[in-house]
């Protein structure tokens, strides 16, 4: 084996018995490991790669940067593949939007169905700096354009929006 070498994840290599009974010395010779994701992990020794392999041990978390929709301002952002299931799954509002604009229900903002762990929302929170359109409570003709960081601060700390200031004629 060498550094060209491709050990892919869910494979197994030799019989069941052999591999987990062994007394071979563990190989360190730099080889690839296709995750399950599918993403190339570089340069790991041969021994660990056969054994995330057959699930003898945890695969590695990958890193790598995958393109994805963000589930509070549906804008298209950069994640690490790791955060991709559980974003891809997360629903702030109850439902997911089919719609690519970034348009969200204030009313929605005030009450999440549900919450991501700390650490994915601050991902997501800093991985848009775009604006989006909240239609406002009290008057769907009434729009305000916010940074969608400031959306992230709202769901998380359950605060208002500053008071609608439109005009409206009597």
């Amino acid at each position: 084996l060498d550094g060209t070498t491709l050990v892919k994840y869910g494979l197994m290599y030799g019989s069941p018995e052999s591999y987990f009974h062994s007394k071979i010395p563990l190989c360190n010779v730099l080889v690839n490991y296709e995750n399950k994701c599918r993403h190339i992990v570089n340069g790991i020794p041969c021994y660990l790669a056969f054994d995330y392999a057959v699930n003898k041990l945890p695969t590695p978390i990958c890193h790598e940067l995958v393109k994805t929709v963000n589930p509070i301002c549906y804008h298209e952002i950069n994640v690490p593949c790791w955060a991709l299931l559980e974003i891809n799954n997360y629903e702030p509002y109850g439902y997911k939007s089919q719609s690519k604009e970034s348009i969200i229900y204030e009313s929605l903002l005030t009450n999440p169905k549900s919450m991501l762990s700390s650490k994915l929302m601050l991902l997501l929170e800093n991985s848009c700096m775009k604006s989006c359109t909240i239609i406002r409570s009290c008057d769907s003709n009434h729009q305000t354009n916010i940074p969608c960081k400031l959306v992230y601060s709202l769901l998380v700390n359950r605060g208002n929006l500053k008071q609608c200031d439109s005009l409206v004629s009597k």
